[in-house]
């Protein structure tokens, strides 16, 4: 990886006192083709570089800079190797297969890593943009800039994982047709013997190209990938932002609507014989809150509460329903000689407390206790009680 070798090259440089210099040359490789047994040449092209910080009271010699630069360029020809074709018969040789592995789709790693390093400093400039586009007492500039940080670092991430699913699959004498690689090799290598082109190539080699739909199944299928996950993350931002906006307007209100309702269990083992008795209704409700009464604050089943029920602001709140957690202990009494009743696993039974008040006349209009079953969840049971309590007509 190019980037951060020059990162941090450069910013030790830039510390020190010491001389820099870069040599920069060519040399002829000629390579004998696997395939056809052709012979041809191409340039390679490579840059070195060399530094020579000096001593403690010294600044660096150049002359040693540059020494070290050409010694750097020699070795950087001598190990260095381009994926040129063949011009006679478009083969790439095996050498050359490991660099082109790396070229292949070689931006979706540029893209990820602007997408994951970049994310350092977009960070804080998102948040100034939402916060000059939103109002100043709003919460939303901290969760919107959080949430598309991370979509963008979720593609990133996918960028990079594609990049090297795709990178090491690929095999340039099968996924690229033929002609296309002998007109790139006629292009950048040349032939030593021009007349001797061969024709007939080995019946070991198979030129043809793979099927489009084989070529393209994993890219299709890494962006469908990327599509879903971009998909569940737009779709859990949206429902988030919702809630925490909603959070936040009712915050202020809190404290009014938990007044109306007697202090909560303060235990977590309790017995439901301790709990008010369920109440008939005896009002009607309009649009409503959900209050968890241990946690003080709304409780997640306010968001799945149907629209004429669910209250979005504060002015609406006519009904609060208050929910109590709790369970109690469940111990087996069967009669068992082997194992005595004190020494037998303790079982819970976990149940939610549910009491309706009307916020106008402050009291109690209806109550339940739900508990988990084996065919209905006990959320299911409260918007299944709450949705059929009797309702003030709306308002045209």
């Amino acid at each position: 990886m190019w980037w951060p070798n020059i990162l941090i090259y450069g910013a030790y440089s830039a510390s020190q006192r010491g001389a820099t210099a870069d040599a920069r040359g060519q040399t002829k490789k000629t390579v004998h083709c696997e395939a056809c047994g052709q012979q041809f040449y191409y340039f390679l092209t490579r840059t070195g570089s060399g530094y020579d910080s000096g001593g403690i009271f010294s600044s660096g010699d150049h002359s040693v800079a540059q020494q070290r630069a050409d010694t750097n360029l020699q070795f950087l020809l001598h190990i260095g190797v381009e994926p040129i074709p063949c011009p006679s018969c478009g083969h790439i040789q095996s050498h050359m297969i490991p660099k082109a592995k790396r070229l292949h789709r070689r931006w979706m790693l540029y893209l990820g890593q602007i997408l994951t390093v970049g994310l350092i400093p977009l960070t804080p400039i998102l948040f100034v943009i939402f916060h000059a586009i939103f109002p100043s007492p709003s919460p939303l500039p901290i969760p919107i800039s959080l949430i598309t940080t991370s979509l963008l670092l979720v593609s990133g991430v996918s960028s990079f994982i594609a990049y090297f699913i795709l990178s090491r699959r690929f095999n340039p004498n099968e996924d690229e047709d033929v002609q296309s690689r002998i007109r790139r090799g006629q292009a950048r290598a040349h032939l030593i013997d021009p007349t001797a082109i061969t024709t007939n190539l080995p019946s070991s080699y198979s030129p043809l190209p793979p099927h489009p739909l084989l070529k393209w199944f994993g890219i299709t299928i890494i962006s469908l990938f990327g599509l879903f996950l971009l998909s569940c993350g737009g779709c859990f931002s949206v429902r988030w932002i919702s809630q925490y906006h909603t959070a936040y307007i009712f915050e202020p209100h809190l404290k009014s609507y938990l007044a109306l309702a007697p202090s909560p269990f303060h235990a977590d083992i309790v017995k439901r014989s301790h709990l008010p008795p369920a109440l008939p209704p005896t009002g009607k409700v309009g649009k409503m809150i959900v209050l968890s009464r241990d946690e003080r604050k709304i409780d997640p089943i306010h968001f799945d509460l149907p629209s004429p029920l669910q209250a979005s602001a504060p002015e609406e709140v006519l009904t609060v329903v208050f929910l109590s957690r709790g369970k109690e202990e469940m111990r087996d009494d069967t009669p068992n000689p082997i194992i005595p009743r004190s020494i037998r696993p303790m079982e819970y039974q976990k149940f939610i407390h549910v009491a309706v008040f009307d916020r106008r006349s402050k009291t109690k209009i209806a109550a339940t206790t739900v508990q988990d079953s084996p065919t209905t969840t006990s959320q299911d049971k409260i918007l299944h009680f709450l949705g059929g309590l009797p309702r003030e007509p709306s308002k045209k």
